[in-house]
C-alpha cells in the first residue's frame, strides 16, 4: 500500500465511524419518535388491529417491562451520542462499544425472531415461533393482509435498527480513537 494510500484509509476510517454512528442515533431517534407518537394515539404501522398497545402497566411485571424497554430506549439515544459528543469522554470507549453491540444484537434478535415468526405463520404453522396465537398477539384470530404486512414492516425496522448498530460498533471498533 503507497503512503498515500495508507493516508486516504486512515482519514477515511473516523469519518465511516462517525456517519454510522450517525445512522444508528438517527434509526434510534426516529424509532423513539415513533413510539411516542403511538403513546399518543397514533395508528399507522399497526394495520387495522382494534387495540394494537398493549396495557403494559397494570401488573408489576408489565412495570418492570415498561421501565426495561424506556431504559433500552435512552441508551439507543444516549450511547450513540457519547461516541459523537465531547462529553462522552468520560465514559470508557469498550463499555460504549460492548453497548452498541448489545443494542446490536437485541434489535437483531427481535427482528429476526418476529420476521421468522411471521414466516413460520405464512407457511401454516398456526403459533409461528413464538407460540401466541395470533388473537393474542394482534386482537384478531385472523388478521388482515395489512396487519400481518404492518408486523412485518415493525420487525424488518428493528432488522436494520440492529444492522446500523452492528455497523457502527464494527467501525468504531476498527477506527479506533475515532468519531469522538
Amino acid at each position: 500500500m503507497t503512503s498515500q494510500a495508507a493516508h486516504v484509509e486512515h482519514t477515511a476510517c473516523p469519518i465511516a465511524a462517525a456517519r454510522a454512528i450517525r445512522g444508528a442515533l438517527l434509526w434510534a431517534v426516529g424509532f423513539v419518535a415513533l413510539h411516542v407518537y403511538w403513546a399518543l394515539g397514533g395508528r399507522i404501522g399497526f394495520g387495522d388491529q382494534d387495540d394494537p398497545i398493549p396495557d403494559t402497566t397494570s401488573t408489576v411485571a408489565g412495570w418492570i417491562f415498561t421501565i426495561v424497554v424506556g431504559v433500552m430506549f435512552a441508551g439507543g439515544l444516549v450511547v450513540p451520542s457519547a461516541l459523537l459528543r465531547p462529553w462522552g469522554r468520560r465514559i470508557p470507549r469498550p463499555t460504549l462499544v460492548a453497548l452498541m453491540w448489545l443494542g446490536a444484537i437485541v434489535l437483531l434478535a427481535r427482528g429476526l425472531g418476529g420476521l421468522l415468526d411471521g414466516m413460520l405463520r405464512g407457511v401454516g404453522i398456526d403459533h409461528g415461533l413464538t407460540g401466541i396465537p395470533y388473537e393474542k398477539s394482534l386482537g384478531s384470530a385472523h388478521p388482515s393482509r395489512y396487519t400481518v404486512w404492518s408486523a412485518a414492516a415493525i420487525d424488518a425496522t428493528f432488522v436494520l435498527g440492529g444492522l446500523l448498530f452492528a455497523r457502527a460498533a464494527r467501525l468504531t471498533t476498527v477506527c479506533r480513537g475515532t468519531a469522538r
